[in-house]
């Protein structure tokens, strides 16, 4: 993938994200960036929820919520 078209995806996730948190809410522990990192990588690879949790140390009910949310 480009650089430009992983940039143009963060740029829409970001419109997005704002939209949903205007009131505020929870920091989460992974970047936007990370997220769509692990959302890219689960749909291409496949990998467990345990191992992208392990990679990404972050809990596996963390990884579920991020795969859905994206």
């Amino acid at each position: 993938m480009k650089r430009e078209t992983f940039s143009a995806m963060v740029d829409v996730l970001a419109a997005e994200y704002l939209k949903r948190h205007e009131k505020g809410g929870r920091k989460t522990k992974l970047t936007l960036e990370e997220r769509l990192i692990m959302t890219l990588k689960y749909l291409r690879q496949y990998p467990t929820h345990k191992e992208l949790a392990y990679e990404f140390e972050v809990g596996e009910s963390t990884v579920r919520d991020t795969i859905l949310l994206m």
